[in-house]
């Protein structure tokens, strides 16, 4: 019996041969999986490539809520609290201006955790920020709660790799961290920043 990884080996150097002596990468790395697969259907529709599609489209393609919501079918946009509420929609403060001289970044809170993660790739091959895997959570709400991610066991939480903030405060005035203080910076990374203020920009 073969075990996966040897088929694995195989698949590879099967694909790197293919490769080397044929027309397109896609057309042989499609042949490849046909022919290693149990699945009939077509490939090509699940194969992105930079003729065909962008960073946007493959990242929204599975994408259910759009606007970066916490939750995934765009429901975590509803108050139990009887009282009056205002929800504030922050979803297109997107900009990411990476700086990997200073190894940070200011993200604006709308930005999602995917586009964070693309424009650093953009900036740099070995640089990375600890933050989740779901890539469509938009980055405001993910740090405000933690930002658990897959690489806290060795940098912490994304929350602890924060740097300063931009949030405005009950006034309309606009605060950084020197400014708000050291008690309500603490708070607005894994406290919920909504309670705070409205939070504009985390670097």
């Amino acid at each position: 019996m073969v075990s996966p990884s040897s088929n694995l080996a195989t698949l590879i150097l099967l694909l790197s041969v293919s490769m080397a002596a044929s027309a397109s990468f896609e057309e042989n790395f499609v042949q490849c999986l046909s022919f290693y697969s149990d699945k009939a259907a077509s490939f090509y529709a699940s194969i992105y490539t930079p003729q065909n599609a962008s960073f946007n489209k493959i990242l929204e393609s599975s994408t259910q809520n759009l606007s970066g919501g916490h939750d995934y079918e765009g429901l975590s946009y509803v108050s139990e609290v009887e009282t009056h509420f205002i929800i504030v929609d922050l979803s297109k403060l997107r900009a990411v201006n990476v700086d990997i001289e200073d190894n940070t970044a200011w993200i604006q809170v709308g930005a999602t955790i995917g586009e964070v993660y693309y424009k650093i790739y953009e900036k740099s091959l070995v640089h990375g920020f600890p933050a989740g895997l779901c890539t469509i959570l938009g980055v405001g709400g993910h740090i405000t709660g933690g930002a658990y991610g897959s690489m806290m066991r060795k940098y912490g939480l994304g929350a602890d790799n924060v740097l300063d903030a931009r949030i405005v405060d009950a006034n309309g005035q606009i605060l950084d961290r020197e400014a708000v203080g050291e008690d309500l910076f603490w708070a607005i990374r894994g406290g919920g920043g909504a309670s705070f203020g409205i939070l504009l920009w985390w670097k």
